[in-house]
């Protein structure tokens, strides 16, 4: 999986990945839980969900990623 930093508005950095060609934020459900990260779409009126979580091996990458910013 390949994940992709970027600034947005109102939002800071985020990171995003693209799965069947479409962009999708990844990042953990709740605060509380940083080790339970998915793959989240934005839908009009509700906001952020997430439509699948991510697999060990997906996790372990976002990790790695996201600690060269640190």
């Amino acid at each position: 999986m390949e994940f992709i930093r970027r600034e947005e508005p109102y939002s800071g950095y985020v990171i995003r990945t693209i799965e069947n060609g479409k962009s999708y934020r990844v990042a953990p459900k709740r605060p509380e839980t940083p080790d339970d990260i998915a793959v989240c779409d934005y839908f009009a009126g509700t906001g952020w969900a997430p439509i699948r979580d991510l697999t060990e091996e997906e996790k372990a990458e976002y990790r790695k990623f996201v600690a060269s910013f640190r």
